[in-house]
């Protein structure tokens, strides 16, 4: 299975988050139904043959020992198959790191922020850095920050950071 590359960046748009927020079926096919409802594993021909078989071949084996229709116990095996895949997908991607930027909100606003999720529970940790100073002598950027939690906070913490901003900018 080719998997997605773990803990990039997570860019914050107020588009992704209502997108999050989102639940037709016309959204999630988009953004799931082309990759089998899998999330964080991008499956080629070998990685479907390597979810399905397993399930094919254990649902023939039943259907043969039972004396059922084999056509419908083998498509029973992989139907049981994928939905085992699927969840160890969604477990693999509640453990899987996020890093949310939050320069705009400044680093009083950002320390807040992380205590009252952490009251809630919540795992975040606070990551901070400088840019380097421009070669030509002028002043360096100021310092940048950002939220780094798990996919199975990233909801609460972007619904936070949501909140933060709207609070902040009046919207």
């Amino acid at each position: 299975m080719a998997q997605r590359p773990r803990g990039g960046w997570f860019e914050y748009s107020p588009e992704g988050v209502e997108a999050v927020r989102h639940g037709s079926l016309r959204w999630w096919w988009r953004t799931h139904g082309r990759q089998g409802g899998f999330r964080y594993n991008d499956l080629n021909l070998a990685g479907w043959a390597a979810v399905l078989l397993p399930g094919a071949v254990g649902g023939l084996a039943a259907g043969r020992l039972w004396g059922a229709p084999v056509w419908l116990t083998t498509i029973a095996g992989m139907v049981v198959s994928w939905v085992l895949a699927l969840v160890v997908d969604r477990w693999q991607g509640a453990r899987r790191p996020v890093t949310i930027e939050v320069s705009d909100l400044g680093l009083a606003t950002v320390d807040r922020l992380v205590a009252e999720l952490r009251q809630e529970g919540v795992t975040v940790t606070v990551r901070q850095w400088n840019p380097p100073a421009e070669p030509d002598g002028q002043a360096a950027p100021p310092a940048r920050c950002a939220l780094r939690t798990t996919g199975r906070f990233r909801r609460r913490v972007l619904a936070a950071v949501e909140a933060e901003r709207q609070r902040r900018h009046g919207s």
